[in-house]
Formats: structure tokens, sequence, C-alpha cells
């Protein structure tokens, strides 16, 4: 069994996106027929018509040559970097190389950090001499990133331009508001942006007064706005709709993102949880990554996988485990959901660009949908489950410090960490 190529399927591959014309059903392998699309203006390219068997498409997908996408603001792109940026990556894997080079173990030890200061060529690169500490904050997020070089280079001004940042607390309402008033079928509790804008202003402000750490700023209208037009390019075009293409709208956006028959869209992702766990002999075993699917039309979770582990992180491992329990039914009476989902949607991590990861779920018969990393609107039921379960079941457990993910560690000491609070175990 393998995932079915619909007509309508949108795809890019060598830099150009296409969309499936027609598909015949022969004998022996669906022949796949497409054409040029431009996303600006959602329109087909008529004068060439292309074609490839099903296998072939299967292959590109899983060898990471084509992807399938929703939107065009789904395609996965890698921002461009500044001059410094640049300077800073090619400095500091020159400065990891020498590091591991010169030291087997005890990587972030004060002696061995401060030899490898001494050592390494600042000048080089134009560059000061780092302090001790910011070099094993370096080594540190290095080594925790599984070495990914972008990790330790900050993103820069320009990538946050023209963005407000609000808290956490903020973020999770502004995410909450949007599935519940936005994304629906019903017109009993459907509501305009501007609607939302009202609601989520007056909310926030009755949440400043009993929670000022958490809501110290209320979003102005135009901040609130703008979230949603980065969640969705087709809102910016909201004010100048009638009342009825704006409901046409909503229709076309709810039936996108909450499909009428369960299994048609699952979104998955992963959940770093700063949380220590001990073994039975209260020796510690590491933190926790979770990975979990919910199905956009019920909101149910359809599976999970977790790892437990000092340096654990995504893999795709992980994400296979999780596929598995998507798939399989479950020994819990309770938890009767379970099956092949026809559009599975993740973000472009290492954990789901794996080729054994995409093999398996086309054999499956599921179709895998790249979105950007680091863009949780792309898959706001996923983000505001996980919203849910950190506020709601996490931030209640002992020796809970928080997501790895987000910066919301600031009230910790720095040497206060999830070894120092684990007190759970496995059991």
């Amino acid at each position: 069994m393998g995932a079915l190529i619909k007509q309508g399927t949108k795809f890019r591959m060598d830099n150009s996106s296409y969309l499936v014309r027609s598909v015949a059903r022969e004998h022996f392998d669906n022949m796949i027929f497409y054409s040029l699309f431009d996303d600006d203006s959602q329109k087909v390219n008529n004068a060439r018509v292309e074609c490839m068997t099903q296998p072939e498409l299967h292959k590109k997908i899983i060898e990471n040559e084509a992807v399938i996408y929703e939107r065009a603001s789904d395609i996965p792109l890698q921002k461009l970097l500044t001059e410094n940026q640049l300077n800073q990556m090619q400095l500091w894997q020159a400065f990891f190389d020498l590091h591991f080079e010169k030291h087997s173990k005890n990587f972030t030890a004060k002696h061995n950090v401060d030899e490898t200061i001494e050592a390494f060529n600042w000048s080089s690169y134009n560059s000061r001499k780092y302090s001790r500490s910011s070099c094993q904050a370096k080594i540190k997020v290095y080594r925790d990133s599984g070495g990914d070089i972008r990790s330790v280079i900050g993103f820069g001004y320009h990538e946050k331009k023209n963005s407000k940042r609000l808290t956490a607390a903020t973020e999770d309402l502004i995410y909450e508001y949007f599935c519940d008033y936005y994304l629906v079928r019903s017109d009993a509790t459907a509501k305009s942006v501007h609607a939302i804008a009202d609601m989520l202003r007056v909310k926030i402000r009755e949440l400043s007064k009993s929670k000022p750490a958490c809501y110290p700023v209320i979003p102005c209208v135009d901040t609130i706005y703008r979230r949603f037009r980065e969640t969705l390019a087709l809102l910016t075009t909201q004010k100048t709709l009638s009342k009825a293409e704006a409901r046409k709208l909503r229709y076309k956006l709810g039936r996108e993102f909450v499909p009428e028959d369960p299994l048609e869209r699952v979104e998955m992702d992963a959940v770093y949880i700063n949380l220590g766990l001990n073994n039975e002999a209260n020796k510690f075993l590491g933190t926790i990554v979770m990975m979990i699917a919910i199905d956009t039309c019920t909101r149910c979770p359809l599976g999970y996988s977790i790892c437990v582990g000092k340096n654990a992180s995504e893999s795709a491992d992980l994400a296979i485990e999780c596929l598995k329990s998507v798939v399989t039914p479950k020994d819990n009476p309770l938890w009767p959901c379970f099956g092949v989902p026809v559009r599975l949607v993740t973000d472009a991590t290492t954990a789901t660009k794996g080729n054994m990861y995409k093999s398996l779920a086309l054999q499956l018969g599921a179709n895998p949908v790249v979105t950007r990393t680091g863009e949780g609107w792309s898959k706001p039921f996923i983000e505001s489950f996980f919203r849910t379960l950190r506020r709601e079941f996490l931030s209640k457990l002992p020796g809970y410090l928080g997501s790895k993910t987000r910066i919301n560690n600031r009230h910790l000491e720095a040497t206060e960490d999830a070894e120092l609070h684990a007190s759970m175990t496995l059991e």
C-alpha cells in the first residue's frame, strides 16, 4: 500500500512549484500529470503538462528532492544570514574543532576551556577574545543541538524586525482564540479578526491585574492583526472583503485546517520537557522529548513517542515510533483512536526529514506535508495542545523547569539544572 497522490496536490521540485492536474490509474503504477503552478497568482501553466509515475514521485520525496506542501508560506526556506552571522559561524566552528581535537572529555571544564581560549587565533576572525563563561555556554548549546552550528548564532535584529515581543502566556492566549473562534465551521462561534482582537484585549486587561508578570503588556490591535497575518497570507485581504466573501474565506480556511472527517489532517510535532527523571536507584537519567500526533478534526491525540536521555533530542526514530503509535490499535480500550492519516503535517526538522520516516509514511498510505520550522501557525492545533499541556499539566509536576525551546528559565540560577531538581522516576 502506498500514499495516493490526488488531483490538486501541490509539490515543490527543482525550486519550482507544481500542481497535480490528474492521476491516471493504470494496472501497474498510477501515472501523475502535473504542470507548473504560480503560488502568487494561484494559476496553473496550461502550456506544458509533464508526467511521472507515483513511485517516482515517492522516491523524490523520500530523497528530499521534492516536498508536498499546502500553502506557499509552508515551503521551507533557508533564511539569509548577515555577513557578521556568517563570520560568527566560521569562528565558532573553528573554535569547536580545535576544542574537541584537544579534549576528548570534560568539554566545559574550566581548565580545558581556558586552554582552548588561549590557543585559538581570535584575531584571524577580527574578533575579541570571548570569556570562559561565554565559551562554555556556546559549547553546551552546540552539543545539546547535536552539532548544529546555526544554534550558537543569534538570529539578529533583521529577523525580528517589525515583530513585537510578547510573553509566552500572551502568545498562548492568541493561539487559543485563533483556534476557538476563527478555525471553526459554525457561525454561532465564529468571530471576525477584529472581534477576536477586541476579545483578546479585554481578556488580557483582566488577566494583567491578577497576573501582571505573565501579562505585563496589552497588545494593540495592530500587533494582533500582525500575528494573524503571520499565520495566513490570505488574512491580509480580510479587511477589504464583504461579509459574504469573508465567510467563504473562513470556511475555506476552516476546511483546510479542520477537515470534515477524522484522519484527513494530522499534525505531528515534538515538545522538549525540561524535567529531570531518575531511576529506582535515584540515578539521573536525563530530560524528556515527546512527539505527539493530533487529529485536527476531532482534536484527539492519535499517538505519541518518548525519548529520555541526558542529551535527548528529536530524531528519526522518535518520529517513526510516533507514526507507529498513530496507526496501531491501543491497549487501552478508552483510547480507541488509530488509523492511517491522509495528510501528515510536520515541520522541516531532522526528525521528519529522514528517508526512513518518509518511506514509512508513504508505504502506509500517508502523504507527508512539510511546513517551515519555527512557524507554529502552520500547525495551530498541535501548538495549542502543547501550550495547554505545559500550562495545565507539566507546570504542576515537581522538578519541571520549562521547555528547552522557549526562553522561560530566567528565574533559575546559573547552577540550577534538571538534574538538581530531579525527583520523579519513569514509573
